[in-house]
C-alpha cells in the first residue's frame, strides 16, 4: 500500500493558497489600513468618521433586531402555550410532529452510527 502522508499537504496547498490570497490577505490589509492616517501614523479617526456617517443606520438596525427578537419570542411563547394547553387535537397533531421532526431525524442518525 502507498504512503499518502506526504501527498496530503500537496493536495491541500492550492486551496490554502487561494484562501490566503482571497480572504486572509485582504482582511489583514483592511485591518491595518483602518488604523492608518493618510500620512502613515496611527489613528482612530477613520472609526470616528464611520460612526458619524452610519450612527443612524446602526441605531435603526438595533431597533429592528430588538423588535424582531421580541416578536419572535412572543410568537413562540404563544405557540408553545397553545400546544401545551390547547384542546384542539387537530392543531396539536399538525404542529407537534413538525416541531419535533428535526430532533427525531437527528437522534435517529446519531443512533445509526
Amino acid at each position: 500500500m502507498r504512503d499518502t502522508g506526504r501527498l496530503g499537504p500537496l493536495l491541500v496547498a492550492p486551496a490554502l493558497l487561494m484562501v490566503l490570497a482571497l480572504f486572509v490577505y485582504p482582511l489583514g490589509y483592511s485591518l491595518v489600513t483602518a488604523f492608518e492616517q493618510k500620512g502613515g501614523g496611527f489613528t482612530l479617526g477613520n472609526f470616528q468618521k464611520a460612526f458619524e456617517f452610519y450612527s443612524v443606520d446602526i441605531g435603526f438596525t438595533l431597533v429592528i433586531i430588538g423588535a424582531s427578537t421580541l416578536l419572535i419570542g412572543l410568537a413562540s411563547i404563544a405557540i408553545g402555550g397553545y400546544l401545551m394547553l390547547g384542546e384542539n387535537p387537530r392543531a396539536v397533531a399538525t404542529l407537534v410532529p413538525q416541531c419535533f421532526h428535526f430532533r427525531l431525524v437527528m437522534s435517529a442518525s446519531r443512533n445509526s452510527r
